[in-house]
């Protein structure tokens, strides 16, 4: 089912507009006391009512395969008025709301997939810019040849950019490895091959943190899979891909992947099973790695900042 609040907040926060008016007009739904001194402020109940229905609203109208439990937000409630130093049975106001929101990265992020969130065919058409800006790299560096060498593409700025402007130097360094892996100089065809699934994980990283948790691996699969992936496979994805323990997809991880079906054409279908097998068999040739300190909780709460909504 679905109450009036649920409604209202979805009709909120996915219409196209200014982000902080969003946060305004939701703010306002709740400040049931705003024809009465003490307006502009909210207590701890409507506050919990308000996140719960921001929440709700999100997981219904976008059809996400993941809960947030009521205790997540329950604790989220109560993050907002401790951070605000704001006694629970005080009341907070609109900047107080604000300042939470750009300072914990469970609202900041939620917020920030929601302003950003794009379709599908958004995503398909990112990729395929990326493979144009390449496309146009390529062309410049071979001055019309059918290969690049290894030491024109490490050294162009304009094949830097096309790679991604949030690439680290180490992923940059690693990315030119398997490019050259099979020798130097390259052909155009395995130029672009080895390129569009690094701009696979490059647009699925909205955020450009350079890693993928769980929402956003969803997201990649759904670029390849051309369909929304189910549950289980996105799990077995992470779970294999992650060799730190850390719940996340780093890009060195991800090029660690590639290079164990560099022979494969990422287009073919079964592709991810491939990566997928190819990975496992990976990690059982090289041994367990040591986990990262990163807690389990600190990680499930995290997770309610990444609402993967691509098949909005």
């Amino acid at each position: 089912k679905v109450d009036a609040h649920e409604v209202l907040m979805a009709y909120v926060l996915l219409c196209f507009g200014d982000e902080s008016a969003k946060i305004e007009a939701a703010f306002s739904v709740f400040d049931f006391d705003l024809s009465v001194v003490g307006a502009g402020r909210i207590n701890f109940d409507e506050a919990k009512k308000m996140i719960d229905a921001c929440v709700r609203a999100v997981e219904k109208v976008c059809d996400t395969n993941f809960g947030i439990s009521d205790d997540e937000l329950l604790f989220q409630c109560k993050k907002l008025f401790d951070m605000s130093r704001v006694a629970h049975s005080e009341r907070i106001s609109l900047p107080e709301l604000r300042a939470w929101i750009s300072s914990d990265p469970s609202p900041r992020g939620f917020i920030f997939l929601l302003q950003h969130a794009r379709g599908l065919p958004d995503l398909h058409a990112a990729v395929q810019k990326r493979n144009l800006e390449q496309s146009r790299a390529f062309q410049l560096l071979s001055r019309g040849a059918l290969s690049v060498k290894e030491s024109d593409i490490r050294s162009s700025a304009e094949f830097r950019r096309a790679a991604g402007l949030n690439i680290s130097n180490e992923d940059f360094a690693l990315l030119v490895d398997l490019m050259f892996d099979r020798g130097t100089p390259i052909s155009s065809d395995r130029y672009h091959a080895m390129l569009r699934p690094w701009n696979m994980f490059c647009e699925s990283d909205l955020e450009g943190e350079g890693t993928l948790d769980e929402s956003k691996a969803c997201v990649l699969l759904w670029i390849q899979l051309r369909q929304k992936p189910a549950p289980e496979l996105v799990r077995e994805f992470m779970s294999t891909l992650d060799t730190e323990g850390n719940q996340l997809v780093s890009g060195r991880q991800w090029i660690a992947a590639l290079r164990n079906v560099q022979d494969c054409n990422s287009e073919q279908p079964g592709w991810v099973h491939l990566l997928i097998d190819a990975a496992r068999r990976s990690r059982l040739r090289d041994g367990p790695k040591p986990q990262s300190v990163r807690g389990k909780g600190a990680s499930k709460r995290e997770s309610s900042r990444h609402v993967s909504i691509a098949g909005f």
